[in-house]
């Protein structure tokens, strides 16, 4: 829709059609989406796309059912980059491509259940008629000895554990404010795509977020907080057996109870 109202110039129209191609998104025995290098290419020419038809815009925050799930997104956009908060998900932030790295760093891979994750009875592998196991009788002998880590939330930078619910208001042409029963959580981008946060809660316990990225962000905690990281890993099935594969990095912020306050700058460059 963006390209059409822009004309549909030919710079923009190619990765367009480039980033459509659907082999980041489908799950089989060949990869698909559990490769990050197949995602980070549609994400490319997604960034590339949108660099061209946001030359010269200024910051600009748009509220929309951006992914036709009946809840709304807020995007923040300017000629530098495009970012989605989720406010039903508590103000993460699902997306942030940075137009000149041509990256998305919140494309994480949430780690969920698959069927050949649980253990099985390993059965010999079958032949077609020449007696060559083809790449589908192979897999139905690859079993885990146990399954593997899942999450119990989407992956997104911010995920807090106290979570405000979709009350929210933008206040001026860059700030979001999301409040919850016991937290507030305002956001607020630059042109050129650095993230303040700051956080407010009043019941007594402890607080933190999780910052899952594809690359190193440069996080700045007011105050001091806490910090442990941990790499992000999916087990998927492919023609060589298991593979596993690093998907990011989640980085955990936490601050104790008696501080009832916190401010984080996130920088991606």
């Amino acid at each position: 829709a963006l390209s059409r109202r822009r004309g549909d110039p030919e710079t923009a129209r190619r990765p367009i059609g480039r980033a459509q191609c659907n082999d980041a998104s489908w799950h089989g025995v060949f990869g698909g989406l559990y490769l990050p290098h197949l995602r980070e290419a549609v994400w490319l020419n997604l960034a590339r796309a949108e660099q061209e038809l946001r030359r010269d815009e200024t910051l600009t925050i748009e509220v929309l059912d951006f992914d036709r799930d009946g809840r709304d997104e807020i995007w923040v956009h300017s000629s530098h980059f495009s970012a989605l908060v989720a406010p039903a998900q508590g103000g993460s932030i699902v997306e942030l491509t940075v137009f000149k790295d041509g990256i998305n760093y919140a494309d994480v891979l949430t780690r969920r259940r698959e069927v050949y994750h649980y253990a099985q009875p390993k059965t010999a592998a079958s032949h077609d008629d020449e007696g060559i196991a083809s790449i589908h009788h192979l897999e139905e002998s690859m079993i885990l000895k146990e399954p593997p880590p899942i999450d119990t939330h989407d992956r997104a930078i911010t995920v807090d554990s106290l979570r405000a619910d979709q009350s929210f208001e933008v206040v001026g042409n860059n700030e979001i404010v999301l409040k919850g029963e016991n937290i507030e959580k305002r956001i607020r981008f630059s042109d050129r795509g650095e993230i303040d946060i700051s956080w407010r809660w009043t019941v007594q316990t402890h607080f933190t977020t999780e910052i899952s990225s594809t690359r190193p962000l440069h996080l700045e905690a007011k105050p001091e907080a806490v910090r442990s990281s941990e790499i992000v890993e999916t087990v998927a099935k492919s023609e060589k057996g298991f593979d596993r594969t690093v998907q990011g990095e989640a980085v955990t912020l936490w601050w104790s109870q008696a501080q009832g306050a916190a401010e984080l700058r996130i920088r991606p460059y």
